[in-house]
């Protein structure tokens, strides 16, 4: 079947014709992760012959379409395929620039939610490059002031990024990533200022207002990551701060607008190392989006303006952990932790990427803190305890009581399952390995391979060699089917490890193992002997010349 929604969508629009549709539907019912490598140029010849020129709503329709693969499924190449093949259409100049926007905008939505580091970051520099040929060629196009809008959210996605890759880079590396922070950052804020010009003037209408805000906390983001990324930040701190400031005051410190100020000024003090008003400033946004839930103006508001504010709590709840955390103040930090589980929970708020982010920085709290969580998850009561006896005296026992490691480890659990392939999986994989890694702790084959997979995907290759190694002793006591479904992948990784390390002889013989001793894996077989061939090779011409080499692979 199609992935949920996909071909109801092209069927109801009625996009790319029958053919279309049928291809598409064929390359989707692959299994992950053949369904990212076909390739899309044979989507493009099972297309039927286009006709000469087709109505203005089925235009539209294939570019929301395109959007729609890209935005909620991932399929980046499908989609550029069905932007191909309006490439070539005679189409009329409006429907021209709104073809080369959404080139801009898939590349972007596909970069947002790439899990592969690598590839997003290339994502985001070919998003980028769109926007900019979107700027130089259609410099009066009715549709620029949207193009605006996502290309300045684009520059802060893509700093966020680069930000995150500097975090780990060194020597060159780290120093070619400040110049391409600066390079992409410095453009936005060009464009804010440049934009942000326009609305110096006495009256402004409401709407107005809105804009000239919206630019001036895109431009006090960029200057943020930017500083994170500098020397010396504080005067780039200083000029963030100055924008938030006017935001606030402006806007007033209780609107939805001041509410987004007060959550960029938390970020900026923990960027600066001032956790005390870090905290002060999240904990703000916190009891002002979603107060006390016994309070009757709280009972008073419609669900969906709640699940609205619950967006801001979502936000803030991990500068508001990560900064008490960081204050030593452990245990109010689990208790705000535990407020974002029950408050989730309580109301039967739906959960977006950023409260996935927050249910991280909530586990990962709780693995810090140890101690005892009791309560019902699914009733929104927890809550944290230093010791089991203080739990326990508490009236919590049963299912109704578990350690905070426990909690923690179902938490990046749940996260990794529901975010496959995304940017957030490589994180809640390596939560789980910091929780599996602490003593005493037996879990299944599946938990220790997610674990291991997030040290790799982390690019921590020599932690990764030995998780998977830890793996591969577990199974020892296992059943041979569990061995068989475990073992080629479990190789096959052991593998790509080694040689990132570039230590070819090791590669080949994980992949060898793998080839031989748990051959006819489906998805892995080809991929661990192509690997065995290509390292092997590596290593006869490293040490050429040397008999004894040659000899074992005569």
């Amino acid at each position: 079947a199609w992935p949920s929604g996909v071909g109801a969508f092209a069927t109801r629009s009625g996009i790319g014709g029958p053919a279309l549709r049928c291809a598409l539907g064929g390359l989707l019912r692959l299994s992950p992760p053949m369904n990212r490598i076909v390739s899309a140029a044979p989507l493009v010849l099972l297309c039927a012959p286009l006709a000469a020129q087709r109505s203005e709503r089925a235009i539209s329709d294939d570019l929301a379409f395109a959007r729609e693969l890209a935005a909620r499924y991932q399929y980046v190449d499908l989609a550029e395929a069905v932007l191909g093949k309006l490439e070539k259409e005679k189409l009329p100049g409006k429907q021209k620039e709104n073809l080369a926007l959404v080139h801009c905008q898939v590349y972007s939505e596909g970069a947002r939610r790439e899990g592969d580091a690598a590839k997003r970051l290339g994502l985001f520099e070919q998003a980028a490059g769109a926007f900019r040929k979107f700027f130089d060629e259609q410099p009066f196009s009715e549709l620029k002031t949207e193009a605006e809008r996502s290309y300045l959210q684009l520059v802060n996605n893509y700093g966020r990024a680069l930000e995150q890759a500097l975090a780990t880079a060194v020597g060159e590396e780290a120093a070619r990533l400040r110049l391409t922070i600066k390079s992409v950052l410095d453009d936005g804020l060009q464009r804010t200022s440049e934009l942000k010009a326009a609305y110096a003037r006495p009256e402004l209408t409401q709407i107005e207002k809105y804009e000239r805000w919206r630019l001036m906390l895109d431009r006090a983001s960029m200057l943020t990551t930017l500083g994170n990324a500098s020397e010396d930040p504080e005067f780039l701190y200083a000029q963030a701060e100055r924008e938030l400031d006017t935001v606030m005051g402006e806007a007033g410190d209780t609107s939805g607008t001041g509410l987004n100020a007060s959550l960029a000024l938390a970020k900026l003090h923990r960027a600066r190392g001032n956790y005390g008003d870090a905290v002060a400033f999240a904990d703000f946004v916190v009891k002002t989006a979603v107060p006390d839930h016994e309070l009757e103006e709280w009972k008073d508001i419609a669900f969906e303006a709640k699940a609205e504010r619950f967006k801001l709590v979502e936000l803030a709840i991990p500068t508001l952990i990560e900064s008490l955390a960081a204050k030593g103040d452990n245990a109010l930090a689990c208790k705000w932790a535990l407020y974002f589980y029950n408050a989730w929970k309580r109301e039967g708020f739906a959960i977006s990427p950023y409260g996935n982010l927050a249910l991280l920085s909530a586990a990962a709290i709780l693995l810090d803190a140890g101690g005892y969580v009791g309560g019902g998850l699914a009733q929104g009561n927890l809550r944290w305890f230093e010791s089991e006896e203080e739990m326990n005296k508490a009236g919590f026992q049963g299912r109704d009581a578990r350690s905070a490691l426990d909690l923690a480890l179902k938490t990046a659990q749940d996260v990794n399952t529901e975010n496959k392939g995304t940017t957030l999986q490589p994180r809640a994989q390596k939560l789980i390995s910091d929780v599996i890694s602490r003593p005493g702790v037996v879990v299944a084959p599946d938990v220790l391979f997610e674990a291991a997979q997030g040290e790799y995907n982390s690019q921590e290759y020599g932690a990764a060699i030995r998780a998977f190694k830890g793996l591969m002793a577990a199974l020892d006591g296992r059943d041979d089917a569990t061995k068989q479904e475990f073992m080629p992948k479990v190789l096959f990784f052991l593998g790509q490890s080694y040689a990132k390390l570039e230590r070819p002889l090791e590669a080949a013989m994980a992949y060898r193992d793998a080839a031989t001793t748990w051959k006819g894996d489906p998805e892995y077989q080809l991929r661990v002997t192509q690997g065995y061939l290509q390292r092997i090779q590596e290593f006869r011409k490293s040490a050429a010349g040397d008999k004894l080499v040659e000899e074992l692979f005569l």
